[in-house]
């Protein structure tokens, strides 16, 4: 058993304090065994060669009865883990009845059966001093007048009149009236203090004995007492000065009594005790630490309690002169690693030292060092003297393994957050594709609805040829349900490009009066179809000329009325106000359109995700109302994009208000709109157009519409037949090429770079793309590879000769 590895000076220390050190096996099936220093062992009064089993039956049989319950309970606690301490008479075989203190706690390094460690030191010393200090007090304090104070003990006692000062002597030292006279009582302690009283003392003792305070501290009790140093013939002695009530308010008694037997008395318990505490946080310490020293802070000293040999050794050239604060510096010089250096002494520093433990019990902290020619982790702890705050107990020791240990945890941690990130990362995906697929689900739902209209009706304007009135009808409803498809698309298409960030907000002039007429055309009568009643409101507006991306403006409006006309149910109301609130600190003005209606509103749970992609609180296939969960979301980038910001309020069955707030900035004026002098459709008359299209339908509705506006159409099936026949017709016979991308042998971008490097007008024709590739990027490729233009199919008729007249 390994109880304690001790230097033989720590080994004195916990002797002349009378502590020896103690271990305790507890194990089922077996006998309970102590295992004994060698100062517990004295303290037992028993013989080395026992065994543990015998050295504890003749511990636990020779507690006092009386106290045998109590010390059950301490062991209990110290067994559940507590560190628990016990105060007890014990019966030593040779001395009778001792008092002994005795305290420890269970080492949680033993697993296999139960092992408490402590400490065992005879106090009995200690409680006789308490004891008579004890009765000594309770003997004054059973006087009944203070004359019974005035005996022997005082050197000399005087009943004063504080009216007068006049005093009478109860009993005097010699020469003390001759010396210093005897007329007023505050004369004679004055001459007594410049005389005998320390400078550091006179004027606090001058002070205490006026009559003023006297009085005062008399009303507080029948007594009052201080102790000063007196300086007699050179030697000094500690002397009480007791003051007590007299007769009445004006007299009292002052008598002065030798106390230096007694001061010594205490002081020689304080230092006991400060060296028992001492000793005990030594003795608790040393099993772990490997070097153990007091510094006291005042003087610069230390005194080395515990030095293992590797430590020694690095410092044993200095020779047996050398004082231990020596030792400790050439130690830290020699051993702190150099990068280590600068943070070692910031924390040694003694300031720092002070100042952490004023604030705490103990101050740790952690360098690398090399000790006995390997390099380690050392941490380092103080601890302040609490009897005397200038002594700092300070040692170290080795914390390779549990840095280690650290470390593994850190990494352990790092694993298991990096878990949590795959896990939430997980989740996320998860989501996003319950999210994709109920995105799939609708749109698969809202395509086929628009086209399975489209059809219908394609069958039925079949049928009815003959009846041009019907068949028309049937055609109007195609071209219904294509647009609700285009729109569709159209979404899917405007997200792409917000996330893609091809999206370029501009700023130009425009009317907020004629916008918001354009909003009532588009929006009363299809309101009043529903029967909607719809109003625009205008508040405070001053400013009708402003600046901003007008279009965007107007796809965020048209996406919230286009939501309040579909969640809207008949009989309802829809209201769009536009109000000019104040300026901004920039010099722009901050408008707030709202749209207001009284539909079905939304629940505060799907709210919250409203700007979320692919969001819909109920499918078109539940409410009947068709959509793809993009509006919204488009519209909050598109608004915070114009630098704006969008608010929304709603509740179930009451309706829904939106609200957009975009700062706008003045325009002075709006420039006269100029009249359409671009020539008519019939200027494209007669001129020569090559449509390249692999799709024989999508190249049958290119001829026909083209062929409507007088326009000469020859084809080409791909890019290699276009380049032939561009190069067979000569330079200028084709005034347009309308150039499909997707085509097999060769695409519609190698076909136009190998056009460009045609001689002889290769460079100038025009070449328009015509493509179902519709993002932003597939334009700028169209761009890169040199076509002047780019019309999406399906093909927009107006915006396609829009185009083509460009370059006329």
């Amino acid at each position: 058993m390994a109880l304690l590895q001790k230097s033989d000076f720590t080994d004195k220390i916990l002797g002349q304090a009378n502590i020896g050190l103690w271990a305790i096996e507890l194990e089922d099936g077996r006998a309970s065994r102590m295992f004994a220093d060698d100062t517990m062992l004295r303290l037992l009064g028993i013989d080395e060669a026992m065994s543990p089993e015998d050295t504890y039956a003749f511990w636990i049989d020779r507690i006092d009865p009386d106290y045998c319950t109590y010390v059950q309970d301490v062991v209990a606690r110290e067994i559940r883990g507590e560190n628990a301490e016990a105060h007890y008479f014990w019966n030593h075989p040779k001395r009778g009845a001792i008092y002994v203190r005795c305290g420890g706690m269970r080492n949680p390094e033993y697993t296999e059966f139960i092992r408490l460690e402590g400490s065992h030191q005879d106090i009995t010393p200690m409680l006789a001093l308490q004891e008579r200090l004890k009765q000594q007090e309770e003997s004054l304090l059973r006087s009944k007048r203070f004359s019974d104070y005035f005996l022997d003990s005082f050197l000399s006692a005087y009943y004063v009149n504080l009216e007068d000062g006049t005093f009478q002597v109860i009993r005097k030292s010699g020469g003390n009236l001759e010396r210093y006279g005897h007329e007023n009582f505050q004369e004679f302690i004055k001459n007594k203090a410049i005389d005998c009283i320390s400078e550091d003392e006179r004027v606090g003792i001058l002070r205490q004995v006026t009559p003023e305070n006297i009085r005062k501290r008399l009303q507080k009790g029948n007594e009052f007492s201080f102790v000063f140093r007196d300086i007699f013939c050179g030697e000094t002695r500690h002397v009480k000065m007791r003051i007590i009530r007299g007769a009445d308010d004006d007299h009292v008694a002052v008598g002065f009594e030798d106390v230096e037997s007694l001061m010594r008395e205490r002081q020689v318990l304080r230092d006991n005790r400060a060296k028992l505490r001492e000793a005990s946080l030594i003795a608790s310490l040393a099993d772990d630490y490997e070097f153990i020293g007091v510094v006291n802070t005042e003087k610069n000293e230390m005194t080395a309690y515990r030095m293992v040999p590797k430590i020694a050794e690095q410092v044993s050239d200095l020779g047996e002169d050398a004082t231990d604060m020596e030792r400790w510096m050439a130690f830290c010089d020699r051993s702190v690693v150099p990068s280590e250096a600068e943070h070692f002494y910031s924390h040694v520093a003694k300031e720092r030292v002070e100042a952490e433990l004023q604030s705490k019990p103990v101050y740790i902290f952690q360098t690398k060092m090399t000790v006995g020619g390997r390099e380690g982790y050392y941490r380092f702890k103080f601890a302040q003297d609490k009897s005397n705050k200038a002594r700092v107990i300070v040692g170290f020791r080795n914390v390779d393994q549990q840095v280690l240990n650290e470390r593994k945890m850190v990494e352990m941690e790092k694993k298991l957050e990096y878990s949590k990130e795959l896990e939430r990362a997980l989740a996320k995906a998860e989501e996003a594709n319950r999210a994709k697929s109920t995105f799939l689900f609708n749109m698969s739902h809202d395509i086929r609805t628009p086209l399975n209209a489209i059809k219908g009706f394609s069958e039925m304007a079949r049928k009815y040829i003959g009846e041009p009135e019907r068949a028309v009808s049937c055609l109007d409803k195609v071209l219904e349900s294509e647009k609700y498809l285009l729109c569709l698309i159209d979404d899917v298409l405007d997200l792409a490009r917000i996330e893609s960030g091809n999206i370029r907000i501009e700023s130009a002039p425009f009317s907020l009066k004629a916008q918001g007429q354009y909003f009532d055309v588009l929006f009363a009568q299809e309101a009043a179809a529903k029967h909607i009643d719809y109003f625009h409101e205008y508040v405070a507006v001053q400013t009708d000329a402003v600046c901003g991306d007008k279009l965007h403006i107007e796809q965020v409006l048209i996406n919230i009325l286009n939501n309040a006309v579909k969640f809207t149910p008949g009989g309802g109301q829809i209201v769009l106000t536009t109000q000019q609130l104040d300026d901004l600190p920039d010099g722009r003005h901050c408008f707030c359109f709202t749209v207001r209606d009284t539909g079905i509103g939304m629940s505060p749970k799907f709210r919250e995700h409203i700007f979320e992609q692919f969001a819909r609180e109920r499918s078109s296939t539940e409410s009947g109302v068709q959509g793809t969960g993009l509006g919204m979301a488009i519209t909050k980038h598109l608004v915070e994009l114009m630098d704006g910001k969008i608010e929304i309020e709603s509740e179930v069955g009451c309706g829904t208000t939106v609200r957009v707030y975009l700062p706008l900035a003045r325009c002075d004026a709006l420039a006269a709109e100029e009249p359409d002098d671009a020539p008519a459709d019939d200027s494209l008359a007669g001129r020569r157009v090559l449509v390249v299209e692999d799709n024989e339908l999508n190249c049958e509705i290119a001829v026909d519409i083209l062929q409507d506006a007088g326009l000469v159409v020859e084809t080409a099936e791909n890019g290699v037949i276009a380049v032939e026949r561009l190069r067979l017709r000569g330079p200028g016979w084709y005034d347009f090429v309308l150039m499909d991308i997707q085509m097999p042998v060769m695409d519609g971008y190698e076909a136009t770079r190998r056009i460009r490097r045609m001689p002889d007008g290769g460079e100038t024709l025009p070449i328009i793309a015509l493509s179902a590739n519709a993002f932003e990027e597939d334009r700028q490729r169209s761009a890169e590879a040199g076509m002047n233009g780019h019309v999406a199919k399906p093909i927009n008729v107006s915006e396609l000769f829009a185009v083509l007249r460009s370059f006329l």
